[in-house]
């Protein structure tokens, strides 16, 4: 495991991760409260043919906690051998969980590029300063700009 991890963070500094992207590109959304909680087969099973994992950290119940957070995407990537993480922090606006302030969010998105995520989602919707701090942060993450139209309010769970 250790050189699985050291191979994808050599490989993300370097500029050598390999990001399927396309027509067929499978993507796995994780929007469980807590990563931890999944046992290891599970991931193992749901991962299979998986291009990239989307980690919905507006929706953990660690979210605001950094060494927490740290531990859930430690956890994850326990079980992604190399497969791209997409680090997501949805809005309410945008049919996602997370309420705090657009300073809040940024916060959030930094945190997720020092933790070595190979691909950061990023609304549309916010503020040009934050897309621009989050771009001068952002290294060798790739950012992914999103944009959800609501018409109708989202169903509760």
């Amino acid at each position: 495991a250790l050189c699985l991890g050291l191979a994808r963070l050599l490989r993300q500094t370097l500029g050598w991760s390999k990001v399927h992207l396309g027509p067929d590109t499978f993507v796995l959304q994780v929007d469980v409260p807590s990563c931890l909680q999944v046992p290891g087969h599970a991931w193992r099973e749901a991962l299979e043919g998986i291009d990239v994992v989307e980690l919905r950290v507006d929706c953990l119940a660690s979210a605001q906690d950094e060494t927490q957070l740290a531990q859930e995407v430690a956890q994850l990537r326990r079980f992604l051998n190399g497969t791209p993480l997409l680090f997501t922090v949805r809005s309410v606006l945008q049919g996602g969980s997370f309420a705090a302030s657009e300073a809040e969010y940024l916060e959030l998105l930094r945190f997720g590029i020092r933790l070595g995520v190979e691909m950061l989602d990023v609304e549309c919707t916010v503020g040009q300063a934050t897309i621009d701090a989050v771009v001068k942060a952002r290294g060798t993450t790739r950012i992914v700009g999103s944009f959800h139209e609501l018409r109708e309010p989202m169903p509760e769970a």
